[in-house]
């Protein structure tokens, strides 16, 4: 679940926890719901192997989820939203 996965509650997420990771990456919209979105979509590149252009120069797993989970803590979704949104449309090297 989307919520235990990143250590959130309900109040930070903005998302019960009973949202699924994939429930995740099936939200429309933007704010928190657009950083679950991309955040799930992101990890699962960098769990996969793909190249993620992080744009902090990571592809280190731990510190993108520290990133995402830190965003939804403070409420800041953007520019981390968007950064990831950018990362997660670019060309697949495993096309």
């Amino acid at each position: 679940f989307f919520n235990a996965y990143f250590g959130l509650t309900p109040l930070q997420s903005g998302f019960s926890n009973t949202l699924t990771m994939e429930g995740a990456i099936n939200l429309g919209g933007g704010g928190n719901e657009k950083l679950a979105r991309h955040a799930v979509a992101g990890l699962l590149s960098i769990a996969a192997g793909v190249n993620f252009l992080f744009p902090q120069g990571t592809t280190d797993f731990l510190s993108v989820k520290a990133a995402i989970t830190n965003a939804f803590k403070t409420g800041t979704y953007e520019p981390l939203a968007s950064e990831l949104a950018l990362a997660n449309t670019g060309t697949c090297p495993i096309q």
